[in-house]
């Protein structure tokens, strides 16, 4: 991922460093590890917010350390970012849920592998079968969406043959079951939420402010189903996606910013199209008749939809924000 810096000075240079440092030397530790796994562990389930408060004594018992001093080191070191102390005991802030969680999914990191698993959907370029990669070098934690007859939608050295998608996949713990197909549809929905985030200028990481740039290939020609040979992607614009905190990055297809306006999402409902679900490269390839940029100088970008006797315009800035429907 790209690190585009910070437009926060509370982050930059040394001080971001430091912090990161800290927080990693923070959770460095075995045993400060079982005392987050405690605190998730003692969570009241039936409440919400699940907090219960575990007094000292409870937490040095359910994390099996005799020594009170060498325990309450290790718990002083993790209270503010990870753990806060309260008049009751001690409780996990979400920072702490968050680690805990992490550590979890990754004890399933290894257990799951795709290799050109079959899906039922076909191909939106050709018809061609699609088939999913994942954990298969080099894009471990990936899950790759593959057509076996022609080039896809994106064609760069480096990048599997007759890729439709690369995204990031649900967690491990989330494929234990269920098969190929199910983990294939089921990522639509998990991956689709991450996407409205995004278009919404938030961090599906961290929730940190995301800025946008789009990218546009001047002298776009895909051909007849085919990619463009100087972007190597069949898509006139992308949207470049960057955390001003965290560093997360990603790149958006056009259409991934419009779908989710009302106006749009009725267009294709009313003409029994799904831009969420397995066929929204299909939608993407049928119903967008053209893209124009009017102005480069603030950005600004026309979006012809039609279907059948029906059309839309949608209007696009720099950040992918919908200006105008008509």
């Amino acid at each position: 991922m790209d690190n585009p810096g910070s437009s926060d000075p509370r982050l930059d240079g040394d001080s971001e460093r430091a912090r990161s440092e800290a927080a990693l030397a923070a959770v460095g530790d075995e045993t400060r590890l079982r005392i987050l796994q405690a605190l998730h562990r003692a969570r009241d389930t039936n409440r919400h917010p699940d907090v219960r408060p575990v007094p000292f004594t409870e937490l040095r018992k359910r994390v099996g350390m005799q020594d009170g001093s060498q325990f309450n080191y290790h718990l002083k070191q993790l209270v503010g970012p990870f753990v806060q102390r309260t008049e009751d005991g001690y409780v996990l802030r979400r920072a702490g849920e968050r680690i805990v969680t992490a550590v979890l999914a990754g004890e399933y990191a290894d257990a799951v592998v795709y290799d050109a698993e079959p899906v039922p959907t076909p191909c939106a370029i050709c018809g061609g079968d699609v088939v999913l990669d994942y954990n298969v070098e080099p894009f471990l934690d990936y899950l790759v969406v593959r057509c076996t007859n022609c080039e896809g939608v994106v064609s760069a050295p480096g990048r599997p043959p007759g890729m439709l998608s690369l995204t990031d996949a649900m967690p491990p713990v989330g494929m234990q079951t269920r098969d190929p197909v199910e983990t294939y549809l089921a990522t639509f929905s998990f991956i689709g939420n991450q996407f409205r985030t995004i278009v919404d200028g938030i961090c599906p990481h961290c929730s940190g402010r995301l800025t946008a740039e789009p990218r546009v290939c001047e002298d776009h020609d895909p051909g007849d189903g085919t990619v463009c040979e100087r972007c190597g992607t069949i898509f006139f614009v992308w949207y470049h996606h960057r955390c001003d905190v965290c560093g997360f990055s990603a790149m958006i297809f056009l259409d991934r910013h419009f779908v989710v306006h009302p106006t749009v999402a009725a267009f294709y409902h009313d003409h029994g199209y799904d831009p969420f679900g397995p066929e929204w490269l299909r939608v993407a390839a049928e119903t967008i008749a053209s893209q124009t940029v009017v102005t480069e100088d603030p950005f600004e970008l026309e979006v012809h939809l039609a279907i059948d006797d029906d059309a839309l315009t949608v209007t696009l800035d720099g950040n992918g924000d919908v200006l105008a429907v008509a």
